[in-house]
């Protein structure tokens, strides 16, 4: 069957030039898993959306289908108001780096707001060409803050593991104290008072531990934040 009449074909073409954001998006969509030399047409027009979800899908499907195409409009993809898009054009310059990309990543460096966007920039930079001092410290805050997120991704591993321990040691003294609750019904009143009290001492360190492990709970949730939010992650 000839593309022009394939039905589907027709149909995303249709959609992508005239649909909803959520139609236009997934005829983009359609057009990067299916290659089609009039849906290569279509993703071209597509990088003037209005939504960036369907700028977002014709950049990919270019890139895929299209390199060459995909590679000419880099620079203005790279201009791109949706960082996610900006990010796909500058990564996608890596190994392929000459005076005029070098050129354009540090012009692009000056008016960027996006960290995730400066640090693909940077990392090109740093791989291609020599970096001028102000570029140089911001290499250096970008590894600090790197290292400064893995150990904090450690200390969320293992607190949570902590935490977790807790919890389960918790059972024992909570067990153990309505025996002794239990036990305390029966026997003199001295033993009565011995198994009562132990009891209710384990209850305190079962609260204890519960208590602990909420609190490590609750400082990792505020460093998983933390950490997102340097990653850029919305919640």
């Amino acid at each position: 069957m000839n593309e022009s009449t394939n039905p589907r074909i027709q149909q995303n073409l249709d959609l992508i030039k005239s649909g909803s954001d959520a139609q236009r998006t997934v005829a983009a969509k359609f057009f990067l898993k299916f290659y089609s030399d009039e849906g290569i047409q279509a993703l071209i027009k597509a990088l003037d959306d209005e939504f960036w979800k369907v700028r977002l899908f014709a950049a990919r499907g270019l890139q895929r289908h299209d390199p060459q195409g995909f590679f000419e409009r880099i620079p203005k993809l790279i201009r791109d108001e949706n960082p996610k898009i900006r990010i796909l054009a500058i990564r996608s310059l890596k190994g392929q780096v000459g005076p005029n990309e070098i050129t354009l990543l540090r012009d692009q460096l000056k008016i960027e707001d996006n960290k995730d966007a400066k640090k693909n920039i940077m990392a090109i930079l740093r791989d291609n060409t020599e970096l001028t001092e102000q570029e140089k410290e911001l290499v250096e805050i970008y590894i600090a803050e790197h290292n400064k997120t893995i150990n904090q991704i450690i200390f969320w591993t293992v607190s949570f593991w902590i935490a977790l321990i807790l919890f389960i040691y918790s059972a024992i003294p909570l067990v153990l104290g309505g025996l002794m609750f239990s036990f305390g019904m029966f026997g003199g009143p001295i033993m009565r008072s011995i198994n009562i009290t132990m009891g209710i001492v384990d209850i305190i360190i079962a609260c204890g531990l519960i208590a602990l492990g909420i609190v490590i709970l609750k400082t990792n949730a505020f460093m998983k934040k933390r950490i997102n939010r340097r990653r850029g992650l919305k919640f």
